[in-house]
């Protein structure tokens, strides 16, 4: 079992799967007894209830695979994590409506949401290199560290497994909630009212299953180092798109969007490769 992968693996699950879009609009709005009601119940109680669900599947599955002959950490230093994870979560998400109107208001116009959504991912994984740095002491970060990396290069089932899901989040929920984002701040994305109603207009609302799809085959090609494969996915798409093309608007949008895409379906992978098999 690895505490770095259990708890940034639960912190995905809480934002990105179990998350409600009701839970997501109260947190964008003013602080309220409301939203500190849905703060408390989505940064405290899903992380601890999914982080130590998290356990003890991982456990049980360690214990079925492998018997008593695994590695595992202790369970109140993983609960104290989880704690300082939670209390971090829930005042980054109370203070982030503020920090988003300060950046829209003074540096960032129009892609204040983007950047406020990538600032607050990178400080929530952050804080669990810092929670576990508390809680443990570098040395055993550092250990937990060189854990995951056995583990993987290894072939621990149960860890790559959880991986391989995490891979898949990012690659299919977070870089698409970042590139509609991203889309949105520059003005690219068509509006129903923009889009003509006939049977060659562009069926907009694809491009999201279109583009997970993609970014899910070109982590896949990377990681078999299979690179060149990757050029197929993107003119299988192209193609696909040729005559939607003649629109200048929905141009705009697919090129944009494409390279967005390509681009973080390469990131992700690069990064496990680089930390965990260079």
């Amino acid at each position: 079992m690895t505490i770095i992968m259990m708890t940034y693996l639960t912190h995905l699950l809480v934002d990105f799967i179990f998350q409600r879009d009701t839970t997501v609009e109260i947190k964008s709005g003013k602080m309220s007894w409301q939203k500190t009601k849905c703060l408390f119940g989505h940064a405290v109680i899903s992380n601890l209830v999914i982080g130590l669900a998290l356990y003890f599947i991982v456990w049980s599955s360690q214990q079925l695979i492998h018997g008593g002959n695994h590695d595992a950490f202790n369970l109140l230093d993983y609960f104290l994590i989880l704690l300082w994870i939670s209390g971090f979560h829930f005042v980054l998400d109370a203070i982030k409506y503020p920090i988003q109107l300060g950046l829209k208001n003074h540096w960032f116009t129009k892609q204040s949401d983007v950047v406020t959504y990538t600032l607050d991912q990178i400080l929530h994984l952050i804080s669990i290199f810092l929670a576990i740095d508390i809680i443990l002491g570098s040395s055993r970060l550092a250990t937990a560290y060189t854990q995951l990396q056995t583990s993987l290069k290894g072939g621990n089932v149960i860890v790559i497994l959880q991986g391989i899901l995490i891979l898949l989040i990012l690659e299919t929920k977070f870089s698409e909630y970042f590139i509609k984002k991203f889309l949105t701040g520059t003005g690219v994305i068509p509006t129903v009212e923009n889009t003509n109603h006939n049977d060659t207009a562009p069926k907009y609302h694809l491009g999201g299953y279109i583009g997970n799809l993609e970014r899910i085959m070109i982590a896949i090609f990377f990681l078999s180092n299979s690179i060149p494969s990757i050029s197929i996915v993107v003119a299988i798409k192209a193609v696909t798109r040729f005559k939607a093309l003649d629109n200048s608007e929905f141009a705009e949008y697919y090129l944009l969007g494409s390279i967005l895409s390509l681009l973080l379906g390469c990131l992700f992978p690069l990064i496990v490769h680089q930390l965990f098999y260079a």
